[in-house]
């Protein structure tokens, strides 16, 4: 899926569902250091492609987020193998791949350890939209922006309410 061999997420659109399936999950890693973050570019315009998912790289977990549609995030664990090569519905002329810590000031927040995740709902909606990492000294989301996942670092968040996982 998503031209990533072997990826194969669930999207989640219900809070409840979601939380009862990845609390556990989240749970391992409180007080884990992030070692990078790798999100997908196109090698011919060095954007980046919101459309696969973004991973944080932890100690020893990789946690791996997409969004799908406008109100649908999933999170998959060391499920993607970042080395091979992604194939976007065989398109020969884009050519995807991994960067690490080159979307925003991602390099800033590695060696920050987790001290918290909440969960992100949309307030208008209730729809489910992503996920909050409070770290050391400042904050990332993880979030579903229109069918495109979305790492923003320190961003105000207005238009979201936050629910605690742990």
């Amino acid at each position: 899926m998503f031209g990533i061999t072997d990826y194969k997420p669930t999207f989640y659109s219900d809070a409840n569902l979601f939380l009862s399936e990845q609390r556990p999950h989240l749970s391992k890693i409180i007080e884990q250091e992030i070692a990078a973050i790798w999100t997908v570019h196109d090698a011919n315009t060095n954007e980046h492609w919101a459309d696969c998912p973004i991973v944080v790289q932890l100690n020893d977990i990789q946690l791996e987020f997409n969004a799908l549609y406008d109100n649908e995030i999933a999170i998959t664990w060391n499920s993607i193998d970042l080395s091979k090569k992604i194939s976007w519905f065989n398109s020969p002329d884009l050519i995807l791949e991994w960067r690490m810590n080159e979307v925003h000031q991602s390099k800033n927040y590695i060696g920050q350890k987790i001290n918290d995740i909440l969960l992100m709902e949309l307030k208008n909606c209730g729809f489910l939209n992503g996920i909050y990492i409070s770290l050391e000294n400042d904050y990332l989301t993880l979030f579903n922006n229109l069918d495109e996942a979305v790492i923003q670092f320190n961003e105000k968040l207005t238009h979201v309410r936050l629910i605690k996982i742990l």
